[in-house]
């Protein structure tokens, strides 16, 4: 039998600490690690020893999408186990290239932000968090790409990865035996972030919708997020975050008079955001324009900055 020990490993960000999910059987297997700071390293060295299980114990790590706050010391348990690191292809160069990789994302969001009305004496603060934290990671290996539908096997444990995009390209949920580890897929009373980062990507509301709703039909008693503690009611977790989403998109085109850029109607559909998140209203805001221009409910301008209207 396989024991799941919730080890909380603390983070910089404004979501707080993240889970790193130790599943012990005749295995040690740990599903998310954390950030790479010596205070996240020891937390997560001290919730393995009072199961008596140290880094070298490790044999595999899934990362459930690549973010730094979920991957950062996957390194250094590789190095010091020899642990496999799990991560699906969509995310695998976030992982193995960080942070040039974070760099190049944010050079590309700043390109973006400037096509679709962000201040530019704002911009800079809004994101100084992010920007800020090339440190908070290591690069890592991944020894294994995973593709959608495939099974893990570590002794008697079975876990199947289910490719569910929208919060990253590449973020995975692992289910097996009615339980499911869900990353930031689906947490219990937050709605996740749908990062946006352009048309061809693999994120965004439209995907992030799509992927929930093949979670709907699995069988789940027991669901282990990436933050805060386990929760039984998944499916009502699903479908809140559904609701959830369709009151963001209902919110965007109702902000729609005349013509605006997605700046001016993230400031009007979420009014209240801290300046920290404002990078982040934004790019959802622009993900739900883009939802809804494919729905043929509204059109974009020709010209910089973007602007929308309804049709």
């Amino acid at each position: 039998m396989t024991r799941v020990v919730r080890i909380e490993v603390p983070t910089p960000y404004y979501v707080g600490p993240v889970n790193a999910w130790l599943l012990r059987g005749e295995a040690c297997v740990l599903i998310d690690v954390g950030v790479r700071t010596p205070e996240a390293r020891e937390t997560l060295r001290a919730g393995l020893r009072k199961e008596g299980v140290a880094f070298r114990d490790i044999q595999a790590v899934l990362l459930t999408h690549g973010h730094p706050d979920h991957f950062g010391l996957a390194r250094e348990i590789r190095d010091e186990s020899g642990a496999r690191v799990y991560a699906h292809e969509a995310d695998r160069k976030l992982v193995e290239g960080y942070p040039a990789t974070h760099r190049r994302i944010l050079e590309g969001f700043s390109e973006i932000a400037s096509t679709h009305g962000f201040p530019p004496d704002r911009f800079d603060d809004a994101v100084a968090e992010y920007r800020s934290k090339g440190e908070i990671a290591e690069s890592a290996p991944v020894d294994r790409a995973l593709a959608d539908g495939e099974t893990l096997e570590f002794g008697s444990l079975r876990l199947t990865a289910i490719h569910t995009p929208g919060h990253s390209n590449g973020s995975v949920c692992y289910h097996g035996g009615a339980r499911i580890f869900c990353g930031d897929t689906v947490l219990e009373r937050i709605t996740p972030i749908t990062f946006f980062k352009g048309r061809r990507s693999r994120m965004g509301p439209g995907e992030f919708r799509r992927s929930i709703k093949r979670l709907k039909s699995l069988e789940v008693r027991m669901a282990y997020p990436g933050h805060r503690p386990k929760f039984a009611d998944f499916a009502g977790a699903v479908s809140r975050i559904e609701r959830h989403l369709e009151l963001r998109t209902r919110r965007v085109l109702g902000a729609i008079e005349g013509e605006k850029t997605a700046w001016e109607l993230s400031t009007v559909a979420f009014p209240k955001e801290h300046v920290a998140r404002r990078w982040v209203s934004f790019a959802e805001t622009l993900g739900h324009l883009e939802e809804l221009e494919a729905a043929g409910a509204i059109r974009s301008t020709e010209g910089r900055p973007v602007r929308w209207r309804r049709v």
